[in-house]
């Protein structure tokens, strides 16, 4: 009777092992389907230009997705659906630059690198509270006396 059971605990692990490697071997299906957008952002005299900002723009559907680049100054979005793009990069102190109609294919991994050039910083000036207004309407001239 251990023979039998030896016999049967070999042939679950057995089957449970072969049921394992197939399962990691299909690849990912949200995988395949997928293109990819990759670059480098630099500025006109080659260097990196940190904190840059990349969008990436469904021109079909309109869903941005938002990534920084790296320390090397290199980007990458992945799992994107075929179709066609808007690339964009923006940084402080540098014009944004844009790449239009980038069409993305089923298992593309296409490059858009970006060369920046030096823009103005733009600043705003928001107020929240302002001075009373002064009354106009009439001549009267009033005090609050303690």
């Amino acid at each position: 009777m251990n023979h039998r059971i030896d016999s049967r605990r070999i042939l679950f692990w057995g089957i449970s092992l072969l049921a394992l490697l197939a399962a990691c071997s299909q690849p990912a299906v949200a995988q395949i389907d997928r293109g990819a957008i990759v670059g480098r952002v630099l500025d006109s005299s080659g260097a990196i230009v940190p904190n840059a900002t990349i969008s990436i723009i469904n021109k079909a559907t309109g869903v941005t997705q938002t990534t920084k680049v790296n320390d090397s100054g290199e980007y990458q979005v992945l799992t994107l659906i075929p179709g066609m793009y808007v690339v964009k990069a923006t940084a402080d102190g540098f014009q944004t630059s844009v790449e239009d109609n980038i069409e993305v294919h089923v298992q593309d991994r296409l490059p858009v690198n970006f060369t920046m050039k030096v823009g103005s910083v733009t600043q705003q000036v928001l107020v929240t509270e302002a001075e009373p207004l002064l009354q106009t309407q009439t001549a009267d001239v009033g005090g609050v006396v303690n």
